[in-house]
């Protein structure tokens, strides 16, 4: 199984054991673990080209484990998310570098692995994860309130007010003007 596979899983599980998520959260955070595109550029014959990495230009050096940076990467985004989990998620990150052999492809692609996850986590900072979404309707029959016993919110509200991880701009959706 390849590492960024294993490191997806294990996201999954801690999403799980951390979190009381409902599936659109899921989607975030399993996004955030994932849009660490660490692989090197290497050439194809073909047409077939690698995006580029998630609005950053870093690149590890041509002698770094991919597996290594992948495992690391998504480790150290897991650990800042779910602190928690710290335990669980080093042993997860011992178990796969101990499939990789030691040496400095291992060591650069750690390293480049919590330069990435920095990266990602400094990005995504304030983004909107969580935030606050009053109810500001005053109830009165026919609108929604929250209900008893607990008066708890709308369920993951926060979700629509999350930046987009692609988008820059709500215009990208637009269509153009029509043709003349």
């Amino acid at each position: 199984m390849s590492a960024v596979t294993e490191w997806m899983r294990t996201a999954g599980a801690t999403i799980k054991a951390e979190t009381h998520a409902l599936p659109p959260e899921w989607f975030i955070w399993e996004a955030y673990v994932s849009t660490r595109r660490l692989q090197r550029r290497r050439r194809h014959r073909g047409p077939l080209s690698l995006p580029p990495p998630y609005k950053w230009d870093g690149r590890a050096p041509r002698t770094a484990s991919s597996a290594a940076a992948a495992a690391s990467a998504a480790h150290q985004v897991l650990r800042h998310h779910f602190p928690r989990a710290a335990p669980r998620l080093d042993a997860a990150l011992a178990d796969t570098l101990a499939k990789i052999p030691d040496g400095e492809a291992e060591d650069e692609g750690v390293a480049f692995g919590r330069l990435a996850a920095e990266h990602i986590v400094a990005l995504r900072r304030d983004d909107g994860r969580g935030a606050s979404v009053p109810f500001p309707v005053r109830p009165r029959p026919g609108v929604w309130r929250p209900t008893p016993p607990g008066h708890e919110s709308f369920a993951s509200a926060w979700v629509g007010r999350v930046r987009p991880l692609l988008l820059d701009s709500p215009h990208q959706f637009r269509p153009g003007p029509p043709p003349p």
